[in-house]
């Protein structure tokens, strides 16, 4: 920003570094955008021999390709090259929505502006829908709404509520329904692209993320209340919906395909396992690629069948990291071992 420059999508929060957020596919939400890596233009990385490698479209692009999203096994990232333009303003619109008309109505929302998000906070009856289109309009934002929200909200009010449902787990329905109602309403804000895109470092939680077919976007979200209901679980969370235009970078969860990204949240209780379980297999069932920076289960014999170009990802490593000096046991179990 003091340079007049801009990116064209950013993730909600901004505390990891460059590298990491491209490595792990981090994504904003906009079909008008891919992934974060999808703004890559160059990469360098040390190597397994302390040596630099570097790539782009015209040096070594099948490496380049895949290295834009390679979990670190490729090597350490030090260089990288971001597709920036002029520094923009953003409208944002929020309004609730009936959840059923949501549901029935997902890729029409999605394709509404040029960066939409969904908020759901189960046990509601509605969704919040965020737009948000570039404007040359004044800034203009509550300056008291956002500081409470940054220094009262985030760190102290939400933190509360949600010890008050872990400790009452009946509550939480009703705990939902007031934060609904006092919070998801109608907005209306102008500020700098990042202002309006990030949010306020939210309380401590635990994270699923599933990119699914935008297709299969309205029967995710109905999959997950009928999930909530049939189990009689107490989520005390939002269910977030996010959408991303596919990509041809190998391991991207939004490779080959637009996407629609299903984010199930939950901040601690009786419920959070059961919960966090059947999203996982929810969203196995419609084909679902996990968030490479977020919690999972999956491993290598499962994501293989996920990604059409595994194999040559695979070559890939084989070629950069021989001796598997930049794998772990986490790299072992979603990649397989060297």
């Amino acid at each position: 920003a003091a340079r007049g420059l801009a990116l064209g999508i950013r993730g909600s929060v901004a505390e990891q570094s460059i590298a990491g957020a491209i490595s792990t596919g981090t994504h904003g939400s906009g079909l008008g955008h891919g992934c974060m890596a999808t703004a890559v233009r160059g990469l360098r990385i040390v190597g397994h021999d302390g040596h630099n490698v570097d790539c782009s479209p015209q040096h070594d692009p099948e490496l380049f390709s895949a290295a834009r999203v390679s979990l670190g096994c490729f090597g350490i990232v030090t260089r990288v090259t971001l597709d920036v333009e002029p520094l923009y303003k953003l409208r944002e619109r929020s309004e609730p929505v009936d959840l059923d008309y949501a549901v029935s109505n997902m890729q029409a929302i999605a394709a509404s502006a040029p960066y939409v998000k969904i908020w759901w906070l189960p046990h509601t009856p509605a969704v919040q829908v965020f737009r948000c289109d570039r404007t040359d309009a004044p800034v203009r934002f509550s300056g008291v709404e956002r500081w409470i929200d940054e220094y009262v909200a985030n760190p102290v009010v939400f933190p509360a509520l949600l010890a008050l449902g872990r400790r009452f787990p009946r509550m939480i329905p009703a705990i939902n329904v007031a934060i609904s109602k006092s919070y998801l309403k109608q907005t209306d804000a102008v500020d700098r692209w990042d202002q309006i895109l990030g949010l306020a470092m939210p309380p401590r939680h635990q994270e699923m993320e599933y990119a699914v077919p935008l297709a299969s976007a309205g029967a995710s979200l109905e999959g997950l209340r009928a999930l909530i209901e049939r189990q009689h679980l107490r989520v005390n969370f939002i269910v977030e919906l996010r959408f991303v235009k596919g990509d041809d970078i190998p391991l991207s969860p939004a490779y080959g395909r637009d996407s629609c990204f299903v984010g199930a949240y939950h901040a601690g209780g009786p419920d959070e396992v059961p919960y966090l379980e059947g999203f996982e297999l929810l969203m196995a069932q419609m084909n679902g690629r996990p968030h490479w920076g977020k919690e999972f289960t999956m491993d290598a014999g499962e994501l293989s069948e996920l990604y059409p170009c595994w194999d040559e990802f695979q070559a890939i490593r084989g070629r950069l990291d021989p001796d598997g000096v930049f794998s772990s046991p986490w790299v072992n179990r979603v990649l397989g071992a060297l």
